[in-house]
């Protein structure tokens, strides 16, 4: 990598004593990937790390791949996929839900309070699984408080609604989410190190700012998972980027179709608008999407054009609007030297 990367990765892991920073990038179909410490570039090891929110792009491919096969449309009504709900009376459709323009808020299911401190304070992993859990009980109640008219909300980022995505997916296999990710993970995706949830031992040790383990997430039975459980490595979600650019699969160029005006600007690279799961290059033919727990950041973006992609990954929290300011400048790197 050039100076000006370096650079860029320095700060980043600049008075972060645990840190495990994982940078990546496929070009020309051979993959490179380092890892670097508060000291520097260190030994390689493929690290599993919480990937967060990049984990909605594999629940929009699973989606697409029913969709492929018939089992479900986009204008399907969620209320037709969980039992219990009350009848004739407005869902929203599968794809407001996972293009977030539902009109589910950003926040649920944490309440104002919680999503601030969150945000203003960083919690532990363990206090974020509590904060988040959503359970079947606390899913009916958001489905029956929250009102909402048929039509395309203004794009507002939702977990939740991802999560119902999730839910549907799970009662159309008949095993339930996790079983039917871990299972599209392994065997139609060929990706041998990533699965949902945490598995003790394995995973990579998250830290928080005070450079105090911030431990794993717990999700358990939460039906927010699928908005952000899956743990993966970086030789992985790069195999991954590489199918998308190539459209190896024939659903995946589904997901890369424009479906919503997204109002969220990487301001520093791109003006990106929402296609199944991922965000979309306006002008750039380029796929990304970043992904964040309480003690994991991580960024991914597939230049479909040029058939390159570069991942970062950080077992800190931080926001992975940063990671954007490494992954993104590497890419353009890596493409000017491939023309030149």
């Amino acid at each position: 990598m050039d100076t000006e990367i370096l650079s860029l990765i320095k700060k980043q892991c600049q008075g972060k004593q645990h840190i495990k920073l994982t940078v990546g990038y496929i070009s020309n179909s051979s993959t490179t990937v380092s890892v670097f410490n508060e000291n520097g570039e260190t030994e390689y090891e493929d690290y599993l790390y919480e990937i967060g929110s990049i984990t909605k792009t594999f629940t929009a491919s699973l989606l697409a791949k029913y969709m492929h096969e018939g089992r479900i449309s986009l204008d399907d009504s969620i209320g037709a996929y969980i039992n219990g709900l009350e009848q004739n009376r407005y869902y929203p459709t599968i794809k407001r839900l996972i293009t977030h323009t539902s009109g589910y808020a950003r926040r649920l299911p944490m309440s104002r309070t919680s999503l601030l401190k969150s945000v203003l304070f960083g919690v532990t992993n363990e206090k974020f699984s509590s904060m988040i859990h959503t359970d079947k009980q606390r899913m009916d109640a958001i489905l029956k408080e929250t009102v909402l008219s048929d039509k395309d909300y203004k794009w507002q980022y939702s977990n939740f609604g991802v999560g119902l995505v999730g839910c549907a997916i799970g009662a159309i296999s008949g095993r339930g989410y996790t079983a039917t990710m871990d299972e599209f993970l392994t065997n139609e995706l060929g990706l041998q190190n990533s699965y949902t949830s945490t598995y003790p031992g394995n995973n990579l040790l998250g830290y928080n700012k005070k450079d105090t383990t911030g431990g794993n997430v717990v999700w358990g039975e939460n039906l927010l998972r699928p908005a952000g459980d899956i743990i993966s490595t970086a030789k992985d979600l790069l195999r991954y980027a590489e199918m998308n650019f190539n459209e190896e699969l024939p659903y995946l160029s589904v997901c890369h179709q424009k479906y919503a005006k997204n109002g969220f600007v990487y301001t520093h690279m791109f003006d990106v608008d929402m296609g199944l799961g991922w965000w979309i290059g306006r002008k750039e033919n380029v796929l990304l999407h970043g992904g964040d727990t309480a003690a994991f950041s991580s960024f991914l973006v597939a230049d479909k054009k040029h058939k390159m992609a570069t991942v970062v990954l950080s077992n800190y929290p931080g926001n992975s609007y940063q990671l954007s300011k490494i992954a993104i400048p590497l890419l353009h790197k890596i493409n000017r030297n491939s023309d030149g």
